[in-house]
């Protein structure tokens, strides 16, 4: 399953950015967007799981982007390891 996925990039001028998850596990994920984030960007990651009946989890954790590769329609592939578990809010 794909979740929305929102981004803040920590660079000088903070700014946040939203994709879909590709592949997620405890301590990374994979998320296809349309922007532009830099390898060894560090970022604060806000993931929103949810399915059919079932109340929306939002899960919080920060990291850092150690890939990022093309896909099609202009898109990115953006590799994170986070620095701990996602934690529930």
């Amino acid at each position: 399953m794909q979740y929305p996925v929102t981004l803040k990039v920590m660079e000088q001028r903070p700014r946040e950015i939203s994709g879909t998850t590709e592949n997620v596990s405890e301590l990374g994920i994979l998320l296809v967007s349309d922007a532009e984030v830099p390898p060894t960007s560090r970022v604060e990651l806000a993931l929103t799981l949810q399915h059919e009946s079932m109340p929306a989890v939002r899960l919080l954790s920060s990291g850092t982007v150690f890939r990022v590769e093309p896909r099609p329609g202009n898109k990115k592939a953006i590799a994170i390891g986070c620095d701990q578990a996602f934690q529930p809010v």
